[in-house]
C-alpha cells in the first residue's frame, strides 16, 4: 500500500480530528485557496474552528462573502466557541441567505440564542428563521436524528418541556439512538430530575460499551449527586475510551484532584501535554496543580 496519503489535505485533517493545534496554519490556507474544492475548503474551515484565533475568525469572515453557499454554510459553523450574542452578531449577514442550506446551518448555530436577547430589529427575521429550521426538521418527523435536533432547538430557547417531548419521540423511532439519550438526559438535569436522568445514562452506558461521552455524561452527573468518588472512574474510562478529547482527560484530572490525588492529577495532565503539547487548558491546568505544591 501507498505510504502517504493519497491526498495532501488527509493528514491536516487528521491531525485536525485528533486535536492538534499544528494543523491550524494547513488548514486555514486550505479554507483560503480558491483553487481548492469548496467541499474541501468549507471542511478545512469547519475543522479549524477546534482552534480559535484571529486568523481564524478573519478567514471566516471572508468565507460569509464568498459566492459559493458550501463556504457561507461552513463559515456558519466555523465559530462555535463565540458567545451566542456575538454569534448573532456575526452571522446576521445570513439570516436571510438565499440558499436555504445556508439558513437552516445558520439557525443550527443560533438555537441557544435567548429569543429575548435578540436586537429588536433582528427579532422578525430571528423567529421566521428558528421557526423554518424547525420546520424542516417535522418534515422529517420519522427520522431519530430530526428530532433529536428539534430537541436541542427548543431546549437552546429554554422550552425544556417541548425538548423532552422531541426527545422521548426520538426515543421512540429508535429506543437506544445514542444522541437522544445523551440529549434528554441533559434536559432531564436542566429541569433538576437527575434521578431520571441516571438509569437513562446507566443504559445507554450498557448499551454503547465504547462510547466515552456516556462515561462523561454519568460521571457529571455523579459530582452534581454528591457522587465525587465515584465520578473518577467514569472520566478514566471518557478520557480512556475518548482519547482525542482533551476536556475528558482534564476532567479526569480535576476529578483526581478533587478527591485527594492531585499527585495523580499531575501526572495525569504530564502525560497528556506530552501527547497534546499545543493544548492550552492542559498546559494552564497542569501548570495550576503544579504551582499549589
Amino acid at each position: 500500500g501507498r505510504t502517504t496519503p493519497y491526498y495532501k489535505h488527509a493528514a491536516a485533517l487528521a491531525a485536525a480530528r485528533r486535536n492538534d493545534g499544528s494543523a491550524a496554519p494547513t488548514l486555514l490556507g486550505l479554507a483560503a485557496a480558491a483553487d481548492e474544492p469548496a467541499i474541501l475548503r468549507s471542511t478545512a474551515l469547519i475543522e479549524s474552528a477546534r482552534f480559535p484565533s484571529e486568523d481564524e475568525v478573519r478567514t471566516a469572515e471572508a468565507a460569509m462573502r464568498s459566492p459559493d453557499p458550501l463556504m457561507r454554510a461552513g463559515a456558519a459553523s466555523a465559530l462555535p466557541f463565540f458567545d451566542a450574542t456575538r454569534r448573532l452578531a456575526f452571522l446576521q449577514p445570513l439570516l436571510g441567505d438565499p440558499v436555504k442550506s445556508v439558513r437552516m446551518a445558520v439557525a443550527r448555530q443560533l438555537t441557544d440564542m435567548p429569543a429575548e436577547q435578540v436586537p429588536p430589529t433582528l427579532r422578525t427575521q430571528f423567529d421566521g428563521l428558528l421557526a423554518e429550521y424547525r420546520a424542516s426538521l417535522r418534515y422529517n418527523a420519522d427520522m431519530p436524528e430530526a428530532m433529536t435536533e428539534l430537541g436541542l432547538s427548543y431546549a437552546g430557547q429554554g422550552d425544556l418541556r417541548a425538548a423532552e417531548d422531541a426527545l422521548l419521540q426520538a426515543r421512540k423511532l429508535a429506543p437506544r439512538y445514542l444522541a437522544a439519550m445523551l440529549n434528554l438526559a441533559d434536559v432531564y438535569r436542566a429541569e433538576g430530575r437527575d434521578e431520571l436522568g441516571a438509569p437513562l445514562l446507566e443504559e445507554a452506558m450498557t448499551a454503547y460499551p465504547e462510547s466515552g461521552d456516556v462515561r462523561y455524561a454519568l460521571g457529571l452527573l455523579y459530582v452534581r449527586t454528591n457522587r465525587k468518588p465515584d465520578s473518577v472512574a467514569l472520566f478514566e474510562a471518557a478520557s480512556r475510551l475518548s482519547p482525542t478529547n482533551t476536556l475528558y482527560v482534564v476532567v479526569y484530572a480535576v476529578a483526581l484532584a478533587e478527591v485527594g490525588r492531585s499527585q495523580d492529577a499531575i501526572r495525569v495532565l504530564e502525560n497528556a501535554a506530552q501527547r497534546f503539547p499545543n493544548d492550552p487548558q492542559i498546559r494552564e491546568t497542569l501548570a495550576a496543580y503544579k504551582a499549589r505544591q
